[in-house]
């Protein structure tokens, strides 16, 4: 039987989903098994990007991205692609010996550029993304699923992944309605309408950490951006300045919405904040991340009952201080972490990707989202 035989077949599937996200990020790695329209995660694991590959990526993720050696890039591509194939090696190595040999991989490959690019008439969208799937291929021996962006855009989308069902599957654990706040260098806000899944909103709210990260690193934090929010916790939020950020256009404009890193260049540095300590600049760009959340959801909640919860993920649910500005834009509604539903913070892509492609497959293969790599 052959490998692609084995995962139409199969069913109960053993799907290992990678998920590369951004700057001062790392791979996620989940151990899915799907069977029928449930799916159990047995294990997981994260990634961090080691310092050079995070120094190279710095260079695309700001206003004006400053473009690495043609060697560099090689050099970061193949790198990522190793380091993929390290975080799958370390998760087959945590789950039971009968699992060590996954029907397939399900691959988000870290995206370095997506752009709108000016045609005659409109403009076409295209991305670049890093990292190899003949890597993994060679190294598992089982069929690669990856390329969603790319397909999403080739279908007339924006570049975006599948995680619809995924998303409803999170919304069935809650118990109802659910606002899923992800907070990585962006925010992103997906509003799903209880058991059904049927998604109400999914739009860009704002800046996640990009802003946060920039007034960290110009007040000189060690690490170079305030993880767990201590440093913001010591300053005083500029109420004015705040209110003059939030009412900038982009945050008028209808959703669905794409923050940019471009954007993000016409809010920080910010004039009106000049004068003022470091702490309160840092406070000030975290509350902005908390403001903006809360005014989309406001503007893109439009559901009779409220939700059960605003449910938090993404690398900014580790910071304690942007957690205490969103709980007290949002209350009485409760704020809560994706982990109280048995899902790791860095882990709600993977998990919604894994189980959306899972439920593609048990459709058939001419169903799944992306390309599938065969060995």
């Amino acid at each position: 039987m052959n490998t692609l035989t084995r995962l139409i077949k199969a069913k109960k599937k053993h799907l290992v989903v990678l998920s590369a996200g951004s700057l001062q990020s790392g791979i996620s790695g989940l151990s899915l098994i799907s069977e029928g329209d449930t799916a159990e995660i047995i294990d997981s694991v994260f990634t961090p990007y080691p310092l050079p590959v995070q120094e190279l990526l710095a260079q695309w993720y700001t206003s004006a991205p400053v473009l690495p050696s043609l060697t560099d890039c090689i050099w970061l591509d193949y790198k990522c692609s190793r380091l993929s194939g390290e975080c799958a090696s370390a998760l087959l190595a945590r789950v039971p010996k009968s699992l060590r040999q996954p029907h397939a991989l399900i691959v988000n490959k870290c995206l370095l550029y997506k752009k709108a690019l000016p045609q005659e008439n409109n403009n076409a969208i295209w991305n670049w993304e890093i990292g190899d799937e003949q890597v993994l291929l060679k190294m598992f021996n089982v069929p690669v699923i990856s390329g969603f962006l790319r397909a999403d855009i080739c279908a007339g989308g924006i570049g975006a992944l599948p995680l619809a069902i995924g998303d409803g599957e999170i919304a069935r654990r809650v118990g109802g309605a659910v606002a899923l706040v992800n907070i990585g260098l962006f925010a992103h806000l997906t509003i799903v309408d209880g058991p059904g899944g049927r998604i109400v909103a999914d739009t860009d709210t704002g800046p996640g950490t990009c802003l946060i990260n920039r007034s960290a690193a110009d007040a000189g934090l060690a690490s170079g951006f305030d993880r767990d929010g201590s440093f913001a916790a010591t300053g005083t939020v500029q109420t004015e300045a705040l209110a003059k950020l939030c009412g900038h256009a982009w945050f008028m404009e209808n959703a669905p919405r794409q923050f940019t890193m471009d954007l993000a260049g016409e809010f920080y540095p910010c004039a009106d904040l000049d004068n003022c300590a470091k702490a309160d600049q840092v406070a000030t760009m975290t509350a902005l991340t908390a403001r903006t959340v809360f005014d989309c959801f406001k503007r893109g909640y439009k559901l009779e009952t409220p939700p059960k919860a605003i449910v938090i993920s993404g690398g900014g649910a580790h910071n304690a201080t942007l957690i205490k500005y969103l709980k007290t834009y949002f209350d009485p509604l409760p704020v809560e972490s994706i982990e109280t539903y048995g899902i790791g913070v860095d882990q709600r892509t993977t998990f919604s990707l894994g189980f959306s492609v899972a439920a593609a497959l048990r459709k058939g293969i001419s169903e799944v989202p992306g390309k599938i790599i065969l060995p």
